[in-house]
């Protein structure tokens, strides 16, 4: 039903989004089970607060019909929704940057 009614409120042209969200939360939480694909998906409930756009992060959260609650986060890069879960809060996630000596010289190379 909460999946439902925020299916509803999500503009016709965010619904490809709604819907990528809601499976890949999905995805993430039941992978955290150790059950994946082999339970059924309509066991966890996602709950997102927002369909923002951008490449920032924006939580969300997961919850088993065992009474289970994920955290998590999610957000949309280069037209694909990311999600990632955990059984427990965490901060959202950081991307992460070479150096700017990346890759490292060999020491043949210093020659």
């Amino acid at each position: 039903v909460e999946e439902q009614e925020f299916m509803e409120k999500v503009a016709s042209g965010d619904r490809w989004r709604a819907v990528a969200l809601v499976w890949s939360a999905k995805e993430s939480a039941l992978k955290l089970l150790q059950e994946g694909l082999r339970r059924d998906t309509r066991s966890v409930v996602v709950k997102a607060g927002n369909l923002s756009l951008g490449e920032s992060w924006s939580s969300l959260e997961v919850h088993s019909i065992e009474g289970d609650a994920f955290h998590g986060w999610w957000r949309q890069v280069d037209g694909m929704v990311q999600t990632v879960v955990a059984d427990r809060s965490f901060a959202a996630p950081v991307g992460l940057q070479a150096p700017s000596s990346w890759p490292p010289k060999s020491s043949s190379d210093a020659a």
